[in-house]
C-alpha cells in the first residue's frame, strides 16, 4: 500500500496539484533499451527495441466516493521522451484519497478504429479491423537469444481479439491526504520483466514474433499485466 501524509503550514486555500509521470523498469532498474542484458522466467534472455503502451481513464478516488479524472488517455513511447510527463498541476479538492485506479489500454466504449485519427498513438496502435479494430494497447518489441544459439525477435503486442476486449483494470489503495498548495508527484512505473512471469511463465520460443490473433498469448498477458505496474507518491 502507498502511504503519503501530506502537511502544510499556510491557511492558503489554494487547492493541491498533481503531476503525473512514467518511468519503465525491469526488476527494480531503468529499462534501457537495445542492449541484451535481461532474462525472465523461462530462461529467455533478451532486449528491449521498442515500448509503446496506451494508459487510459487514470482516477483519483476520495474516501467520500468522489473521483478526479486525473489523464483520461495517456500514450508513453519510448521514441519520444515527451510521452514520459504526463498532465502537469492538475488541481485536486483538499482531502482524503483512498484508491488510484486506471486501465491498460483501451475499454469498450473508447477502443474504437479511427477514433483517435489526430492523436500521436493512431499511426503506430491502430489495430486490424478484422481481429476486432480499435488500437494496440501495447507494442513491447525487441530480440532473444533462442536454445539453439540463434538471436530470434519478439513481438509483445496486446489489444482486442473479436469480442475478447483483453484490456486490464488496475487499481491501487493510498492512504492519501492532500492539503493546501501542495505539490503532488505521481509516478507510474511498469515492469516489464513481469509480463513474463506470474502467475505464468511466458517462454518467447513459444511464442515470438506473431500473437496479435493468438488467444493463448493473449489471455497469458492479460493476466500476467494485474501487477505489471507500480505507482509512487512524493
Amino acid at each position: 500500500m502507498t502511504s503519503l501524509m501530506l502537511l502544510s503550514s499556510s491557511c492558503s486555500k489554494t487547492k493541491p496539484k498533481v503531476t503525473v509521470t512514467y518511468t519503465n523498469s525491469v526488476d527494480g532498474t531503468e529499462l534501457v533499451y537495445h542492449e541484451m542484458n535481461y532474462t525472465n522466467d523461462a530462461g529467455n534472455t533478451y532486449n528491449v527495441m521498442r515500448l509503446k503502451y496506451i494508459l487510459s481513464q487514470i482516477t483519483l478516488h476520495s474516501h467520500d466516493g468522489s473521483s478526479i479524472l486525473l489523464d483520461d488517455i495517456h500514450f508513453v513511447d519510448s521514441e519520444d521522451e515527451a510521452s514520459m510527463f504526463g498532465e502537469e498541476s492538475i488541481e485536486i479538492p483538499v482531502g482524503a484519497y483512498d484508491s488510484l485506479s486506471f486501465i491498460f489500454g483501451l475499454d469498450e466504449t473508447m477502443n474504437v478504429s479511427n477514433a483517435y485519427l489526430a492523436e500521436p498513438m493512431h499511426a503506430s496502435m491502430a489495430w486490424p479491423d478484422v481481429m476486432g479494430g480499435g488500437y494496440h494497447y501495447m507494442r513491447l518489441e525487441g530480440a532473444y537469444q533462442h536454445s539453439d544459439g540463434t538471436q530470434h525477435f519478439y513481438n509483445t503486442h496486446t489489444g482486442r481479439w473479436q469480442e475478447f476486449n483483453n484490456y486490464i483494470e488496475i487499481g491501487f489503495p493510498l492512504d492519501l491526504y492532500a492539503n493546501s498548495e501542495e505539490f503532488i508527484d505521481l509516478n507510474i512505473d511498469m515492469n516489464v520483466n513481469k509480463w513474463y512471469t506470474n502467475p505464468h511463465t511466458y517462454n518467447f520460443e513459444n511464442f515470438e514474433a506473431g500473437i496479435m490473433g493468438n488467444l493463448t498469448a493473449q489471455d497469458i498477458l492479460s493476466a500476467n499485466g494485474v501487477d505489471v505496474f507500480s505507482v509512487q507518491f512524493e
